[in-house]
């Protein structure tokens, strides 16, 4: 299926999620992404994931329910993938990015080690429109330490 995922697609149905499942299992298969289901009190609660680039780095993405923000469950899932791309996957460097005024993203990625590096123009698309985004990153010797 040749389609564009968004995690802000209104509504989001049960096809929405098929497709998505299904995209992720063919990204794992193809060796561009490792996604992961995040679990709070027995239930899902977001997902976060790494994007493979080349030369050893990995994009970081997160997205949490609602009702499971604020307990500090994506700073402790964003911690958990990226130590495990460093010492399962040998990954040496990690992006993040999250549109503009994103301060909840924000918080998380700085607590993990992410230094905001600038404000990028048309970084990311949003429901089909393109919007700011902010961009930062770590070493891995500078989140680990």
């Amino acid at each position: 299926m040749s389609r564009s995922y968004s995690r802000s697609t209104v509504p989001y149905t049960r096809e929405d999620a098929a497709w998505f499942l299904a995209d992720v299992a063919r990204r794992w298969d193809g060796g561009n992404v490792a996604a992961f289901a995040v679990e709070y009190r027995g239930r899902f609660a977001g997902s976060i994931d790494l994007r493979l680039q080349e030369g050893g780095w990995a994009e970081v993405a997160f997205g949490l329910a609602p009702w499971a923000r604020g307990a500090g469950i994506a700073t402790a899932a964003v911690q958990l993938i990226l130590s495990w791309g460093i010492e399962e996957l040998g990954l040496r460097g990690f992006h993040w990015r999250a549109q503009v005024g994103n301060y909840a993203s924000r918080r998380v990625a700085e607590r993990c080690g992410f230094r905001v590096e600038g404000t990028v123009r048309g970084l990311l698309v949003q429901r089909g429109e393109r919007a700011d985004g902010w961009i930062g990153s770590p070493k891995p010797a500078e989140r680990l330490s």
